[in-house]
């Protein structure tokens, strides 16, 4: 929970003008490239659409517990940064949200977006700076594009009870998009995870690259 990840993103997305397309996710986050390069678009914003909650900004009761709506980080900070994001997206708020007042707070580990998306996302996310980034940057993606320019992850695990992270390869499979959180801490899953690793890079015939990180 914190800032520092969509501060990150738009620092990236300034002094790198010249990509033609920013790629983002956690260092938790297991990501299957050759389904991804495979299905998704690189001319459209991917965001992940499942799990996601909505929420009133004029409501000052939270629809449901999770995604610390009432923290000052949360809720709060957005209602009091709202009306600096440009008219031109906040009128966008009811075709991309449902409801003039609606935003959403949804895991956002893995996102892309194309070049032609930069400029108006790091002039929406820079008024959020200050905002959770689960609300910050899930309302910013989805306000950046119009529906036709978005495109969704299909199948992606997310793991949190530690019995699931302890058997986390039983959740890959060619077609998940991602698996997350993905984490390596004991000696015994990590020698595990390589043994297994090892296998994946032989059906796929990755190179030898594969394990240098």
């Amino acid at each position: 929970v914190g800032f520092f990840q969509q501060n990150a993103v738009i620092e990236a997305l300034q002094d790198n003008p010249n990509y033609d397309g920013y790629l983002w996710m956690g260092d938790d986050v297991w990501l299957n490239y050759p389904q991804i390069l495979s299905t998704m678009d690189l001319n459209k914003v991917w965001i992940y659409n499942k799990d996601f909650f909505t929420h009133s900004l004029n409501n000052p009761d939270p629809v449901h517990d999770g995604w610390r709506w009432n923290e000052d980080f949360a809720l709060p900070a957005l209602r009091a940064n709202w009306n600096k994001i440009p008219k031109i997206f906040r009128d966008r708020v009811p075709t991309a949200l449902g409801s003039p007042d609606m935003i959403v707070s949804t895991p956002s580990d893995v996102a892309y977006l194309p070049k032609r998306f930069a400029k108006d996302f790091v002039s929406i996310a820079s008024q959020l700076r200050d905002v959770l980034f689960e609300i910050a940057v899930a309302s910013t993606l989805r306000l950046v594009a119009k529906p036709d320019e978005k495109q969704l992850f299909h199948d992606a695990q997310y793991v949190w009870e530690n019995v699931k992270r302890e058997h986390v390869w039983d959740f890959w499979n060619a077609n998940v998009a991602f698996v997350h959180p993905v984490k390596l801490g004991s000696q015994k899953l990590r020698d595990i995870s390589i043994k297994w690793l090892t296998t994946v890079k032989q059906k796929f015939n990755f190179s030898d690259d594969f394990f240098k990180c």
